[in-house]
């Protein structure tokens, strides 16, 4: 799930990835980076939320889990 600019740039709200068992959310950014490139991940500031609590890069998900990207929302885009 992505949010306002990310939103926008992706033309989404909602994607679905199928990701190995074991996979963290570092790698999942890396697949979303791959399938969504024009949302330039890798020089963005956002928060990382899996089912609604945040983490970091090293939560490693389980089936169903929902990530959200979370942008800046009151500086603008970083």
């Amino acid at each position: 799930m992505v949010f306002a600019k990310f939103k926008e740039v992706a033309n989404t709200g909602d994607f679905e990835l199928h990701l190995p068992l074991g996979t963290n959310v570092g790698k999942a950014i890396t697949e979303i980076c791959l399938k969504y490139p024009s949302l330039n991940l890798e020089d963005a500031k956002f928060l990382i939320a899996v089912n609604y609590d945040y983490a970091d890069y090293d939560k490693v998900l389980q089936d169903g889990d929902e990530i959200a990207l979370i942008p800046p929302v009151s500086g603008g885009w970083a």
